[in-house]
């Protein structure tokens, strides 16, 4: 899997490093940026948080960066991703993939 397309953004793993992609109205909401590209050499953790009742949210998270706390947090984190419950498994396939990259 190299992309995975959330509520409010899409991962794209690229051979140096993570995208975060901000396309459309609603990915742009709580985010300036419409691109963030973070290496694989800065990242500390992944966060995955499953979908259930209440959205999930992976968040890709850099040295120095504390993690989100709750989806509402989540939501405003340039460097977080929403995604409905019917994503758990891409969710943690994304993230098994990441781990190897670094």
């Amino acid at each position: 899997m190299e992309r995975f397309r959330g509520l409010n953004g899409t991962i794209v793993l690229k051979e140096d490093g993570v995208q975060i992609l901000r396309e459309g109205g609603i990915d742009s909401t709580f985010h300036e940026q419409d691109r963030i590209v973070i290496p694989y050499s800065e990242i500390k953790d992944i966060q995955y948080v499953a979908g259930s009742l209440v959205n999930g949210y992976l968040s890709i998270i850099r040295t120095g960066t504390s993690r989100p706390t709750g989806i509402i947090k989540a939501m405003k984190d340039d460097t977080t991703v929403i995604f409905r419950m019917f994503k758990n498994g891409q969710a943690e396939k994304l993230v098994k993939e990441i781990k190897q990259r670094l």
